[in-house]
């Protein structure tokens, strides 16, 4: 028998329902509607919910925390509707560029001085991303300033976010006794030192405090989840300074405990910075850690690694290593993550230095050289317990480098290249005549996926025949084909190839393929082979 499910549920239930439409984390999302010219409110959530029914606008009427949540951007008529049925319920309230040039925007501005003790959560945004060079004007800065010193009793205030640029100002003192999340660029640590053991949610720039200063804070901040430090910009080199600063910090106190900590990050310090980090604090095996390292000039990457990383990698049972040169992309060229089995997931991003500035074609000649030099520096380290593999770079090294690499590759059973051309390290998974086993490369690998390259079909079924003789089967493998390259391929030569794959089908037990475009080319071993020793 049908029946009306909104006549069954409860008020109680209903609110909730609401609320869960409503409610948003990112405040300024409140402003992402077009606002074209109407005499009437436009249709905002808590509008729209108040429209369904009799029922659902008396229960949304009833409920002022379904209006709590403002953005001054909104038309005039919005916000006073809103303003007028929060009644006395803590405000959120988001404040951008359009909201603070409107022409109503002294108005808000003084009632929300007036009522600051009952704001809860608050967000002012100037411009987006935190490398524009874009400043909010002084008039904005001064006047948030002057907000947020106001003496008010019992300020509700809990979450800050202030996305402007700015000189750090350290010389303020603000106590929010209900303060939990804070994302400020202008606004030094210091300031909230009195809300320093409630924080949980840190985003913050710490530019203007020193290393003895940043493990002062964390370790005062037990309750902190997620942390995210912008510490100096992606062009920087460390130098004397940096080292003295991090001599000055080392103590042999015991390691500081975050036991709720979920995510860590720190842009753009040196290794010996990062390192003392990664000594004083306890991170829990649960969470993640990010380091942007910033190189010496001279260094590579692998003599870039923090001293407590390099040893942890030994450990590792994941490793992925990433390399490109797209400038495009919000995250440097180097990119190395790993995680053990026992202590958090680490990924490393390395900066570039002044090679941001060369052209496309003169920075790959740059950058890839350098990420091949950090797989051979890799050969250097037994990963006795690593078993998932990916390199991810358009050029890989020559067959020599990666079979030494593979070799370290022990206990390794899954491998994943992603490479304009995957035929050295194909090559490299072949062993050399007489060696013994624990000199064979990658012996216990069951998938191999190098989608997304090319590859020489011949030289894939000699590797994989090769590895019959004396390594575990290959369980699965993953290719890609180039249907329309195949196409353009002469019949005979599109026969063989068609034929070797069948083979190469027969000796895996999962043969996975998919259709997608191929292209590139590589100088690594042309000739398939050019390594001589290999069988």
């Amino acid at each position: 028998m049908p029946y009306d499910v909104n006549k069954r549920l409860s008020e109680d239930v209903l609110r909730l329902i609401m609320w869960d439409y409503v409610f948003t984390e990112e405040l300024q999302s409140l402003g992402q509607i077009s606002i074209i010219w109407n005499p009437k409110p436009l249709p905002f959530d808590a509008v729209v919910i108040s429209s369904i029914c009799k029922k659902w606008r008396r229960v949304a009427l009833d409920h002022p925390t379904l209006w709590s949540q403002i953005h001054f951007r909104w038309p005039r008529t919005t916000i006073l509707m809103y303003m007028a049925r929060r009644r006395q319920m803590p405000l959120s309230i988001a404040i951008d560029e359009r909201a603070w040039n409107s022409d109503e925007f002294p108005e808000f501005g003084l009632t929300l001085s007036d009522t600051l003790q009952t704001v809860e959560r608050i967000s002012i945004e100037w411009c987006h991303g935190w490398y524009t060079d874009k400043r909010a004007p002084a008039d904005l800065t001064s006047w948030v300033f002057s907000l947020l010193t106001k003496k008010m009793p019992k300020p509700k205030l809990r979450e800050l976010e202030l996305r402007f640029n700015g000189s750090v100002r350290s010389d303020l003192s603000l106590d929010f006794p209900e303060l939990s999340n804070i994302n400020v660029r202008n606004i030094s640590l210091k300031a909230f030192r009195p809300s320093w053991h409630r924080l949980t949610d840190v985003i913050v720039n710490s530019s203007d405090l020193t290393l003895s200063e940043i493990l002062g804070f964390l370790g005062a901040a037990q309750m902190l989840e997620d942390i995210v430090l912008y510490h100096r910009d992606r062009g920087y080199i460390p130098d004397e300074d940096d080292d003295a600063e991090v001599a000055a910090s080392k103590s042999n106190d015991p390691p500081t405990s975050l036991p709720n900590l979920k995510h860590f990050k720190i842009h753009w310090c040196s290794d010996q910075f990062a390192d003392q980090i990664l000594r004083r604090i306890r991170f829990p095996s649960s969470s993640s850690v990010v380091l942007s390292i910033a190189r010496r000039e001279d260094d590579s990457i692998f003599e870039s690694l923090p001293r407590f990383v390099a040893d942890n990698l030994r450990s590792a049972h994941t490793l992925r290593i990433d390399v490109h040169t797209d400038e495009y992309v919000p995250f440097p060229a180097f990119l190395l993550f790993f995680q053990t089995a026992d202590s958090p997931s680490y990924r490393l991003q390395f900066n570039e230095g002044d090679h941001l500035l060369l052209t496309p074609n003169d920075r790959a000649e740059v950058i890839y050289p350098q990420g091949n030099a950090l797989l051979a520096d890799l050969t250097s380290i037994s990963f006795d317990k690593l078993l998932d593999a990916t390199i991810n770079s358009r050029f890989i090294p020559t067959t020599a480098v990666m079979h030494s690499l593979f070799k370290a590759f022990r206990n390794v059973e899954k491998l994943t290249v992603r490479a304009y051309v995957a035929d050295s390290a194909i090559t490299a998974l072949r062993a050399v005549k007489d060696s013994s086993i624990e000199h064979r490369p990658c012996p216990k690998l069951r998938t191999l996926d190098i989608q997304g390259s090319q590859f020489d079909h011949i030289r894939l079924n000699k590797m994989l025949t090769n590895r019959k003789q004396w390594a575990n089967d290959l369980e699965e493998l993953k290719l890609t084909l180039d249907r329309k390259k195949e196409g353009r391929m002469e019949p005979e030569d599109r026969k063989s190839r068609k034929t070797t794959l069948r083979k190469v089908s027969r000796i895996v037990t999962t043969y996975e393929v998919e259709d997608g475009n191929v292209t590139g080319s590589s100088d690594n071993d042309s000739d398939p082979d050019i390594w001589s020793g290999i069988l």
